[in-house]
């Protein structure tokens, strides 16, 4: 081989080798000064994370995530607009993802492909997507909540009587957005920075209850309304207005018709206004104890509700009513009336009871109407009276201790609360009996004290109930 030509080939060899080892150098160098970073031409979105670490990415990703989700969106339909912002509809995305996808362009592949792939970064765009995902949960509350505020309810109709006059109110259709593939456009927006709009399609929704649902029952109320009625009592006689007939009709659906018909309670508020003219109020007749008459009784007068509603309802085929009404009497009957306070008054009660005169201060026993006897009693003194009213036997004891005053209290009957009774003079821890001297004056602490002897009858005779009677 001539020396010319081994010259060229060694030069054509050094050439070869600088047109390898010059690019390998340089794209040595170029991954090792991103060694820990992402290479250079890497985009998320708009933001540019060349030569980022993963945490200085971590927070310009973020960053602009947050610009997407917390943007307002804004939802049209049935003319009425609802803005919410694009994270409250369970939209959301993961930075971490995004972060170890750019960083892992170039990397996390065979030695030729991360040459080639890092290679690309220095003279071309990497753009990184990012995958959002819907949480179904949240999503629903966002259609109950935020689409709830768009769809239209339908308005039933309705009918009433005003002024004696059948009133409909119409019915009119409702409008619900349809949401079936809302959840797909939200997400085809939401790597959208800027505020979106979505304008949602709608369904009508016919009411339940529409106008001519009601033709029969218009018809039945129009009926009434249109009656000639005329209620008579001796010479007294009642025409109700088409007002007042107004005020009989109800309306009720039977097997999805609907009806009208008189409402009988209605009615009968009616009967009450025009029998005060004539209804009369029973009295009974007022006695004393000794029979004798206070005041007379009235009889009763009342009129027959019931049957007037009957012979109403027999008569409704007619358009002209005419209705005598009946009355029903009820017979006074007699009432004793006793005083309240007073001397003692007989036949109190039916059965045997006790009285107690804190003004004369006197006890007497009674069998209904009969009285037996009367004693003389000292009562609570005016620092510690004697409760008045009436009570009844609820404790005996034929030697009771009083704790409060130390002393027996023999024959004793609780009558009230507190420690009141009846008994016999006290007798003191050493057998000292009170003396009698004091009966007829009222130096007790509030019980009602016998003498010896009638306290023991007094106990004898009382049963657990019996009534104790106590006035002024």
């Amino acid at each position: 081989m001539s020396n010319r030509r081994k010259s060229f080939l060694i030069w054509g060899a050094t050439i070869f080798l600088a047109l390898i080892l010059l690019p390998a150098l340089t794209l040595f160098s170029y991954q090792k000064a991103y060694a820990g970073k992402i290479y250079k031409n890497v985009h998320f979105a708009d933001v540019d994370l060349s030569g980022r670490t993963k945490t200085q990415a971590q927070y310009l990703v973020q960053s602009k995530l947050r610009g997407f989700t917390g943007k307002d969106l804004a939802l049209s339909a049935n003319g009425k607009e609802v803005k919410v912002k694009l994270e409250d509809t369970g939209i959301s995305f993961d930075p971490a993802k995004i972060i170890e996808s750019s960083y892992s362009i170039g990397r996390n592949n065979s030695f030729i492909s991360n040459l080639t792939t890092s290679t690309k970064t220095i003279f071309n765009d990497q753009k990184i997507s990012a995958t959002p995902y819907l949480d179904q949960t949240k999503y629903n509350q966002f259609l109950q909540i935020a689409i709830g505020q768009l769809n239209i309810a339908p308005e039933d109709a309705a009918i009433s009587i005003d002024n004696g006059n059948v009133k409909l109110n119409n019915s009119s259709n409702g409008s619900n957005v349809i949401t079936d593939n809302l959840a797909d456009e939200i997400i085809s927006l939401s790597g959208n920075a800027s505020d979106s709009k979505i304008e949602l399609a709608t369904l009508d929704v016919p009411p339940k209850v529409k106008n001519a649902d009601f033709q029969t029952a218009t018809d039945e109320a129009n009926a009434l309304l249109s009656k000639k009625i005329t209620f008579a009592y001796t010479d007294k006689s009642y025409s109700p207005s088409r007002v007042a007939i107004g005020a009989w009709i109800e309306f009720y659906s039977d097997q999805n018709v609907y009806h009208a018909r008189l409402n009988d309670s209605n009615v009968k508020a009616y009967f009450n206004l025009i029998a005060k003219n004539f209804e009369v109020t029973k009295k009974d007749t007022r006695v004393d104890a000794s029979g004798a008459v206070l005041s007379a009784g009235v009889q009763g007068v009342y009129l027959n509700k019931d049957k007037t509603l009957a012979d109403l309802k027999a008569g409704l085929p007619s358009p002209v009513i005419t209705i005598a009404m009946t009355v029903t009497t009820t017979d006074p009957g007699t009432v004793t009336v006793l005083p309240d306070n007073g001397n003692a008054v007989a036949g109190r009660f039916p059965g045997k009871y006790i009285d107690v005169d804190l003004k004369t201060q006197t006890l007497c026993r009674f069998d209904g109407a009969t009285a037996i006897d009367c004693f003389p009693v000292s009562t609570g003194k005016p620092s510690t009276p004697t409760p008045t009213g009436t009570f009844s036997i609820f404790l005996k004891d034929p030697k009771s201790w009083s704790h409060a005053s130390s002393l027996w209290m023999p024959w004793y009957e609780e009558w009230g609360d507190g420690g009141y009774g009846i008994h016999e003079l006290p007798v003191w821890p050493n057998g000292y009996q009170e003396g009698a001297d004091h009966l007829g004056t009222p130096v007790s602490h509030g019980c009602i004290r016998l003498g010896v002897g009638p306290a023991e009858t007094v106990y004898n005779w009382t049963d657990i109930g019996t009534p104790v009677f106590i006035h002024n």
